[in-house]
């Protein structure tokens, strides 16, 4: 089940800002990519205990010029135990992220 949050103010009014994946079990890599691939606006990413979420979510965020990667503030992956550290690792590196 995902849970979107359009910002209510401001230039990015409209617009959404959150995506939360919580426990979408059936949803993978292919599922997130495609929900974050065309929102510029994006700040917060949670994907927290999805079991089929592997690293290449992570490394095409860090390798390709997606839309939100200038404003991803924050990546929750908590619980995610296909993910691995070094993939996290190299996340945590672009400009403004907290993992």
């Amino acid at each position: 089940k995902a849970l979107f949050s359009p910002c209510a103010e401001g230039p990015r009014a409209g617009k959404l800002t959150s995506l939360k994946m919580h426990g979408a079990y059936r949803a993978g890599d292919n599922g997130v990519l495609c929900a974050i691939e065309n929102t510029p606006a994006l700040e917060e990413l949670e994907l927290s205990h999805m079991p089929r979420l592997t690293s290449r979510v992570l490394d095409t965020i860090v390798s390709t010029p997606l839309a939100c990667r200038d404003t991803l503030r924050s990546i929750s992956l908590k619980g995610s135990e296909h993910v691995s550290d070094l993939a996290a690792s190299h996340l945590a590196a672009l400009h403004n992220l907290q993992c």
